[in-house]
Formats: C-alpha cells, structure tokens, sequence
C-alpha cells in the first residue's frame, strides 16, 4: 500500500507512532525521503504519534492533488532538520516539538540546540518545584561527532 500512484484505493487508519526516523536519502544522491505523502486521492486518517524524525528531506507533505483526511493528526512528534510541512494541518496536530516555527496551540518551534531546559520542553506547570530549581537540561537531539 502506498499513496502515490492513481489507481490505488484510498489508505485509511494509518497508526505511526513510536518510531525514529533519521538520516533519510541525501540531497546529494538525488533522494526525496518523505515522512508520509498524499498523491492523486484524499488519504487517511493517518495518526503520527510519539514519533522523532531527524535528517528527514521532506516531511508531511502533498502532491498531484493529493490531500488528507479531515481527521488525521500529528502529536506529541519531534521533527527536527525535517524538510516540508510539520502536521498535516487539520487541526488535530498539537504538543511537537520543532526546529522551525510551530503554530500548533500546544507546540514548541524554533529549537536551535540539541540542548535545553527541560522547562523549556515540559512547561513550569507539569514539574514539581524540586525539578525546576535543579535547572537541568537534557539532551534531545544527539550533537554529530566532528
């Protein structure tokens, strides 16, 4: 099954969750890895769940007419050095965490380090005081090796 060729019937109840996607095809080798994409048919509902994607080329992405399910989501995903859309912007996409800008109500954008405040990711609201005057940091995206 797939979502690219104009005879396929449509995908339905896609479930993608708890995986880590990284390191896909380059740019230099004439690659396009995608996350997921919708061509020719509405496809879905597709749920991305738990997910971390690094190094991806494109993310969720669209094309030849394709489109997605009014009920597909995105939740509670890292993207990060991701090419191409975050979310499949439905309104059911919330709590990923990006290094691009976020629109989501409940999302993190603009990540620049692989390092930062676990309030900056958790919220002050969700940790007990003990944790937030420890002011650790931890690691979520690994530093390459030079």
């Amino acid at each position: 099954m797939d979502f690219c060729a104009t005879s396929d019937a449509l995908n339905v109840n896609w479930y993608i969750y708890g995986n880590v996607w990284h390191d896909a095809i380059g740019e230099n080798t004439g690659g396009s890895a995608r996350i997921v994409e919708s061509q020719y048919n509405p496809n879905g509902p597709v749920y991305l769940y738990n997910n971390t994607f690094v190094g991806m080329i494109i993310g969720v992405n669209l094309a030849n007419g394709g489109s997605w399910n009014s009920s597909n989501a995105s939740t509670n995903n890292i993207y990060f050095q991701t090419g191409g859309s975050h979310g499949f912007g439905k309104g059911h996409d919330d709590y990923d965490l990006s290094d691009v800008a976020n629109s989501e109500t409940h999302g993190i954008g603009g990540v620049t380090s692989g390092l930062m405040n676990i309030t900056q990711v958790m919220g002050t609201q969700r940790l007990p005081p003990s944790i937030l005057r420890r002011r650790r940091t931890m690691q979520l995206f690994p530093t390459p090796s030079p």
